[in-house]
């Protein structure tokens, strides 16, 4: 539930405050609906990608420790589709970027041992990590089988042998 409304408040600010060309915004449950996020967009150049991060860590700064941006073509809610976008659109070298010396979210265990107090130091140095997996160049389409050839073969999975 914190995921939708994290995603909604920093997709209106994006969208309608900054006019950036996002498309959906998504802050997954695995990651605490705060150190994963995932932003789709239709890029128009190439450093836009770095606005529109920049742009979601200004209105959150704690949150999107690990901030991933794909097209406008790819569910955000769907990691399968995520993965695939960083697996066949990014390269770790050139479309990756860290930021050091940020404020972590107060419930992020890795900044510091458990028995160092809230107020120490090493609990305020946190760092993020942009992903551009946005594609570089033209594509081809992705191969996709029609809906109507999956709904088929589910239908006949008994009479394959399969259980549903």
């Amino acid at each position: 539930m914190r995921s939708l409304s994290r995603s909604a408040g920093l997709f209106h600010h994006l969208k309608q405050v900054l006019g950036l060309p996002v498309c959906d915004v998504h802050f997954t449950e695995s990651g605490g609906a705060s150190g994963m996020l995932v932003i789709s967009m239709k890029k128009e150049y190439p450093e836009q990608v770095k606005e529109v991060a920049w742009g979601a860590w200004s209105l959150m700064n704690k949150e999107g420790k690990f901030t991933i941006v794909v097209d406008d073509d790819i569910d955000v809610r769907n990691p399968f589709q995520v993965e695939w976008a960083m697996s066949f659109h990014a390269q770790p070298a050139r479309d990756t970027f860290t930021v050091s010396g940020v404020v972590p979210s107060g419930v992020d265990p890795s900044t510091a041992p458990a028995d160092i107090p809230q107020h120490d130091p090493r609990r305020r140095a946190g760092s993020k990590m942009l992903i551009d997996a946005t594609r570089k160049h033209p594509y081809p389409p992705a191969a996709r089988v029609p809906p109507e050839y999956i709904l088929a073969a589910q239908k006949k999975w008994k009479e394959y042998g399969f259980s549903k």
